[in-house]
C-alpha cells in the first residue's frame, strides 16, 4: 500500500484557514484588551475558534439565524473574556474594525485574506 499524499490544496487551505483564525483571534485580542484588559492571543484565537463554530451552526436558521448568531457569538466573547454583555458587545465591535483592517492590509501587500474566521462579517 503506496503511503498517503498530500493534496496541494489541502496545504493551502490549512494555512488559508489558520491565518484567517489568526486574523480573527488578533481583532478579538485587541477588542478584549481594550474592554476587559485581556488581550491573551491564544485565549482570543481559541475563542475565534469558538466563535466561529457557534455562528456556522446557528447562521442558518431561516429568517432569525443571523441575529441568534450574534447574539450567541456575543455571549460567547462575554463568557471567555469575563465582561458583561455590553463590554463584549463593544470588543465584538473593536475585533471588527481590527479584523476588517488587518484583512483589508494583508491583501494590499499581497496576502488575500477572503474570510476571517471567528469575526462574522469580516
Amino acid at each position: 500500500m503506496a503511503p498517503p499524499t498530500v493534496v496541494p490544496g489541502m496545504i493551502d487551505g490549512l494555512a488559508a484557514l489558520l491565518g484567517s483564525l489568526l486574523v480573527g483571534g488578533l481583532g478579538i485580542a485587541a477588542g478584549t484588551q481594550l474592554v476587559a484588559g485581556d488581550g491573551d492571543l491564544v485565549r482570543a484565537t481559541i475563542t475565534a475558534g469558538i466563535g466561529a463554530l457557534v455562528w456556522a451552526f446557528l447562521d442558518g436558521i431561516p429568517l432569525l439565524g443571523p441575529v441568534i448568531a450574534l447574539l450567541a457569538w456575543i455571549g460567547v466573547l462575554q463568557v471567555r473574556h469575563d465582561t458583561g454583555w455590553g463590554g463584549a458587545a463593544v470588543a465584538g465591535f473593536v475585533a471588527w474594525i481590527v479584523a476588517g483592517v488587518l484583512a483589508i492590509v494583508l491583501s494590499a501587500i499581497g496576502l488575500p485574506v477572503t474570510e476571517v474566521v471567528g469575526v462574522p462579517g469580516v
